[in-house]
């Protein structure tokens, strides 16, 4: 049971024995420290809780695993979590891989072992001018400034159009400026031969 309860803790990073309490795995990511010009590595540690009852997807587990109802699955742990209780009344129990469990003033306590981590590295950060790369948008790999040329040719098209409206309402005033400069009057019909009535 043991087994199968460190796995689960390590596949959801929760795990709850009945009568005993909750342990939660928390992992801590890896941050860059300014000071030292280095990136310290991931961190894990086990934190106790005060949970009583095991979740429903920690009873299907623990009975997919051991071929039983989920009744059966419950049953068990609550055995194991009763013959635990009482092993920890009477001494620390270590638990592989978690640390060393102890029953104090009513409550689960945990002295991990020494934290999982990774060791650092040097990274002093380096700032380049216009650095590019790749990216993937969608199905498409592109440059990582594949949005700053969007954007600069969008301006440039709005510029454009801007340019085609003025070109075009200046034409269209230079045009009836030299219409009505010229004498033009909106009653004639352009034709240079003064039209008679052939009819009889």
């Amino acid at each position: 049971m043991l087994d199968l309860l460190t796995q689960y803790l390590s596949q959801t990073n929760s795990v709850t024995i009945p009568q005993v309490g909750s342990l939660t795995l928390e992992r801590q990511p890896a941050a860059w420290s300014v000071v030292d010009q280095s990136l310290q590595g991931p961190a894990y540690h086990v934190r106790t809780g005060d949970g009583v009852q095991a979740a429903a997807q920690q009873v299907y587990f623990l009975a997919e695993a051991c071929r039983q109802s989920e009744w059966e699955a419950q049953q068990k742990l609550d055995q194991f979590g009763e013959e635990m209780l009482t092993r920890l009344k009477r001494a620390p129990f270590l638990w592989p891989g978690v640390g060393l469990l102890h029953w104090q003033e009513g409550h689960l306590e945990l002295q991990p072992h020494t934290p999982v981590t990774m060791p650092s590295f040097p990274a002093a950060r380096v700032i380049r001018e216009d650095a590019r790369h790749s990216i993937r948008v969608g199905e498409n790999q592109v440059d990582s400034n594949f949005y700053e040329e969007r954007a600069v040719e969008a301006e440039g098209r709005n510029d454009l159009e801007w340019l085609a409206w003025l070109l075009a309402v200046l034409a269209a005033i230079f045009v009836f400026y030299c219409m009505y400069s010229g004498g033009f009057s909106p009653l004639s019909g352009g034709l240079q031969t003064p039209a008679t009535n052939s009819l009889p």
